[in-house]
């Protein structure tokens, strides 16, 4: 059996580890694909704009426009120089979970979207 050596270090030990050659790479594959979907993760835009909140809650632009104004919807930032309004994803996630959606719309769970 051919063995390949790793060499782990947490910085205030090191531990050896033999393994064969293919489950040395299969580690190695998965760490990378567990790399790439933490980075891709990390580049998910983290504001929603009125075309992103209508497809999520599945209604239209007068309705978010009448949630904005009735004070139901989380406040959005304006855009300087621009009319554009973006909601921060962390608090739509909130109110989502909090259950105030539910009063005006009802939806499935929150889920990641891809926009």
């Amino acid at each position: 059996m051919n063995l390949q050596t790793l060499i782990h270090s947490d910085g205030a030990e090191n531990t050896i580890i033999m393994m064969t050659g293919a489950d040395l790479r299969r580690l190695i594959d998965d760490t990378n694909a567990w790399t790439r979907k933490v980075v891709e993760e990390q580049h998910q835009p983290r504001y929603f704009d009125i075309d992103d909140l209508m497809k999520l809650f599945k209604v239209g632009r007068t309705t978010i426009y009448n949630w904005m104004n009735s004070g139901k919807l989380p406040e959005p930032m304006a855009i300087p120089d621009t009319d554009k309004k973006l909601w921060d994803q962390a608090e739509i996630r909130d109110w989502v979970a909090s259950g105030r959606v539910g009063k005006y719309k009802q939806i499935k769970p929150f889920k990641t979207i891809q926009l």
